[in-house]
C-alpha cells in the first residue's frame, strides 16, 4: 500500500492482558497469540496481499466484555508474521477472542470504537486500514484481513497539443473531516464545511461521505497556448458531487485545452480496474 506520512498526535500505548489462570490452566501448553496479516484490496473478489513487512499495527482483544490485549502495537520481522512486544496467550480453556486493528499504529483510537479526524496537507496523508477477527487456541498466526476504511482523492493534469500548465494549489471545499468508526461503518460526520488541500499526483485520504451541492475544487492554475497566449491564469472553481465510499480510489483528471478546464472522473477499486467515469466541463 503506497503510505506517506501523517500528521496525527502521538498514540499512548496501554498493554493489558487476562488473568494468568484464564490464559493458562495447569499441565497445559501456553499458545502464544501471533497475526498473519493481510490487506483487502477488492471489496467484490476479496483479492488480498501480504502487509509490507514495516506497516505496524494497533490490536485489541477481548473475552466477552474483558479486554485480553490492549491497544498494543504489532510488528513484523519477517513479513510473514507479526507479534506485539508483550506476549499473550490463547485462553486455555479454548475460549474465543474478538480482535480489532487499525493502521498506521501511531494514530490516537481506542477499540472498537473510535474518532477519527482526516486531515489533509499538501504531502504527508495516508490511509487508515482496520480489521476485526474472531478466533480461539490454535498454534497458526491468527489471521487479520485489512479493508480500507477511507476513500482515496487524487488530481492529475493532462494537456491538448500546443497546450501546457500547470497547478499551483488545489482546494477541496465543504468537505467533512471527523466522524465516529465503529469498524463496520461511520456515523456522527462533522459538518461539511472543511477545507482540504491537495496536489498533483499526491492522494488525500477522506471519510466516505456524500458531497453536498456546494462542495467545490479550486485549482490554482495557468494555461498558455503554443503561441504564448495566456487562457487561464488565477482561480478557477469545479462542482465536485457523488459518493464517496471506502475502499474507492477517485482520480480527477484536469484536461486543459484552448477552451478552458475538462475534469473527468474516474473511480477505481483500490488499485484496480476502473468501473466510471464522469466529465464535467467549464470554460473561461
Amino acid at each position: 500500500m503506497k503510505t506517506i506520512g501523517w500528521l496525527l498526535p502521538a498514540f499512548f500505548l496501554f498493554s493489558g492482558c487476562t488473568s494468568s489462570s484464564e490464559e493458562m490452566q495447569p499441565g497445559q501448553e501456553q499458545v502464544p497469540i501471533r497475526y498473519a496479516a493481510e490487506e483487502d484490496f477488492h471489496p467484490a473478489t476479496r483479492a488480498t496481499t501480504a502487509l509490507p513487512q514495516s506497516q505496524t499495527f494497533v490490536v485489541w482483544a477481548y473475552n466477552g466484555s474483558q479486554t485480553v490485549i490492549s491497544g498494543e502495537t504489532a510488528s513484523s520481522t519477517d513479513g510473514v508474521v507479526w507479534n506485539t512486544s508483550q506476549k499473550h496467550y490463547w485462553p486455555a480453556n479454548g475460549a474465543t477472542l474478538d480482535f480489532y486493528a487499525y493502521s498506521p499504529a501511531t494514530s490516537p483510537y481506542n477499540g472498537r470504537q473510535f474518532v477519527f479526524t482526516s486531515t489533509a496537507p499538501v504531502s504527508g496523508t495516508t490511509d487508515l486500514i482496520y480489521a476485526t477477527a474472531t478466533g480461539s487456541r490454535t498454534y497458526a498466526a491468527q489471521p487479520l484481513s485489512f479493508s480500507h476504511a477511507l476513500a482515496q482523492v487524487q488530481f492529475v493534469v493532462k494537456t491538448e497539443p500546443g497546450i501546457t500548465a500547470s497547478v499551483a494549489a488545489i482546494k477541496l471545499q465543504n468537505v467533512s473531516t471527523t466522524g465516529t468508526f465503529n469498524f463496520s461503518s461511520w456515523s456522527s460526520l462533522g459538518a461539511a464545511n472543511q477545507t482540504v488541500s491537495a496536489s498533483i499526483g499526491s492522494p488525500v485520504y477522506l471519510i466516505p461521505q456524500t458531497l453536498g451541492s456546494n462542495c467545490k475544487a479550486v485549482i490554482t492554475c495557468r494555461s498558455d497556448d503554443s503561441l504564448g497566449h495566456n487562457i487561464i491564469n488565477g482561480d478557477r472553481e469545479i462542482a465536485i458531487s457523488g459518493q464517496l465510499t471506502a475502499g474507492s480510489c477517485y482520480t480527477y483528471t484536469l484536461l486543459f485545452s484552448p477552451m478552458g478546464i475538462t475534469i473527468e472522473t474516474s473511480i477505481f477499486w483500490w488499485y484496480d480496474n476502473t468501473y466510471d467515469d464522469e466529465t464535467f466541463d467549464i470554460y473561461i
